[in-house]
């Protein structure tokens, strides 16, 4: 790895979301006209090689795989979740190349935790972290300020592996722990990937915590229970009060259907009584859920709660359905984006014709 790796990689310049990337075109068609009665043409042209050699540099220090390697996997069927147990820098850290192809040979069966959690929800520095808590010798640099550099209390790693819903670990080394899966050879050495089941892997279960209503500090009370040394007995709920239910820990909870990209989803509580269900899916306000009619509800909306570290809690029983829908209004902004886009490279080429 170069130095320069260290430095770039950190700020992750290739995961922006669409509105960061629009927030530069914005404001480098704002700064653009500016710049250019300042600079002159062989300025911009220095300008342009020295950020190509800089990217062109970063991406040969970001991964062994640059310089010839072979990855083989088997066809793996996992049913539920994954989480890996080794750092990035230990494999592909760009492109994950051995778990979006594990991905991509099963969608339905083999779940990436950090691909689902991470980029887009306040849930992908938590997954970070705990998986730097798995293998916290890989991380001789030791803690740092920031949530994912953290290490969660080892009292709370299963728990942690459970509220998040993941079923096996992934692991990679010249001797591995579990069933193997398939090997990664790089300049002459040979490591092995291997798969073990850790937990479960319930996507939603009857809430294995007692509820805290911490509002309106959600955050920062997720944050210091997530690196507390004790262990957990609550889970942080963004609420300022809540109700108390007689909560069976043993009701059956299970999900009866869903769509091909779990924005629609069916669960059943088995119970007469209202029960607090952890949903295991990152929490959004354009989730909405209703009862298909249970006992106590009626075919009413049912209010979704925000559960430490950003997964969603209801309250009820019997049949429920949640949707996830992005709000109409959304498209406009995408059409923006896009406008803009081709806006700014269209005065970019007029100026130099």
């Amino acid at each position: 790895q170069s130095v320069l790796f260290d430095i770039l990689y950190p700020l992750h310049v290739y995961r922006f979301q669409p509105y960061a990337y629009l927030a530069l075109i914005l404001a480098a068609g704002a700064l653009l006209p500016k710049i250019s009665w300042q600079l002159g043409e062989g300025a911009w042209r220095r300008a342009t090689v020295v950020l190509f050699l800089i990217l062109l540099v970063y991406l040969i220090g970001r991964s062994p795989v640059t310089v010839g390697s072979k990855l083989t996997l088997e066809d793996t069927q996992l049913g539920g979740r994954f989480i890996e147990s080794f750092r990035r820098t230990e494999s592909d850290p760009l492109l994950y190349s051995a778990q979006t192809n594990l991905v991509m040979q099963n969608p339905q069966e083999n779940q990436w935790s950090y691909g689902l959690f991470t980029d887009s929800t306040p849930n992908g520095p938590y997954l970070g972290s705990l998986i730097r808590s798995l293998r916290p010798e890989a991380y001789p640099e030791g803690e740092g300020i920031f949530v994912e550099t953290k290490t969660v209390d080892i009292k709370n790693i299963q728990l942690a592996l459970n509220i998040f819903g993941i079923k096996h670990q992934l692991n990679l080394g010249t001797v591995g722990v579990g069933q193997e899966f398939g090997k990664w050879e790089v300049d002459g050495q040979t490591q092995i990937y291997t798969v073990e089941e850790i937990g479960k892997g319930s996507l939603v279960e009857v809430l294995p915590l007692v509820p805290e209503a911490v509002a309106p500090d959600f955050d920062k009370k997720v944050e210091e229970w997530w690196t507390q040394e004790e262990g957990w007995t609550t889970l942080p709920i963004d609420i300022d009060k809540l109700e108390t239910y007689d909560v069976n820990p043993e009701t059956k909870v299970e999900i009866v259907s869903h769509n091909k990209d779990w924005t629609k989803i069916k669960i059943n509580i088995d119970s007469q009584a209202l029960q607090p269900v952890l949903i295991k899916f990152s929490y959004f306000p354009w989730w909405s859920a209703s009862s298909a009619g249970s006992a106590n509800q009626n075919g009413q909306a049912v209010q979704i709660y925000r559960a430490a570290p950003n997964l969603m809690l209801i309250i009820a029983n019997g049949e429920v359905d949640l949707e996830f829908k992005e709000p109409v209004w959304l498209n406009f902004l995408y059409l923006i984006s896009a406008v803009t886009l081709l806006g700014t490279v269209y005065i970019l080429i007029k100026r130099n014709l």
